[in-house]
């Protein structure tokens, strides 16, 4: 049985996602009305991005937590609590 070429198999599918999923993120960054403070969210989560693509999971994972941390200088509750959970649920928390 011949096997599914490499980058159809689940661990380069699950990249995709998480690829997906930053980028969704950073979208949403670019559309907060208070730019200034978007900056290194915004940051953070392009580096975890380009970490995740390099395989390098555990600057991935730091930038990730990093972006979490910077959430903090958003100054609206809910759209900073939604990007919390998102950032959360790519940790896999």
């Amino acid at each position: 049985m011949k096997s599914a070429p490499e980058w159809e198999q689940p661990r380069f599918q699950d990249r995709d996602q998480k690829k997906a999923k930053i980028d969704e993120l950073v979208a949403l960054l670019d559309e907060y009305p208070h730019q200034k403070e978007c900056d290194l969210p915004r940051e953070h989560l392009q580096n975890a991005a380009a970490y995740l693509l390099g395989a390098m999971l555990p600057e991935y994972e730091m930038n990730l937590e990093l972006a979490r941390d910077s959430l903090g200088a958003l100054s609206d509750h809910r759209f900073r609590t939604k990007l919390h959970d998102a950032i959360n649920s790519l940790l896999g928390k």
